[in-house]
């Protein structure tokens, strides 16, 4: 069964763990590096999503998800990083498994 969560807010210049913000929110199933992800940009802002257990070196990188698209990410145990550049972005992500 999947589980979508609250909006994320993705900060600018900055490496957003989405695992980590996932387990901050309130009254939800913890999420682990095992478990596949639906992530979508809810915003104009290009998010750009990073499967890695290192740091993002360019905030550019990854998969880039333009405004309205969504991405499935099976994680395979590495970790999952948004970025994005220039100004504020928001996503939605959906627990698949």
């Amino acid at each position: 069964m999947s589980i979508t969560r609250p909006d994320i807010i993705v900060q600018p210049n900055q490496q957003n763990n989405i695992i980590e913000l996932l387990n901050a929110q309130q009254g939800y199933p913890a999420v682990n590096v095992t478990q596949t992800l639906r992530i979508q940009n809810k915003t104009d802002v290009i998010v750009y999503v990073h499967k890695t257990d290192s740091k993002v070196d360019q905030m550019v990188g990854g998969k880039s998800l333009p405004m309205h698209w969504q991405a499935e990410i099976s994680l395979e145990n590495l970790n999952c990083i948004v970025t994005c550049s220039g100004k504020q972005g928001r996503i939605n992500v959906e627990v698949l498994s």
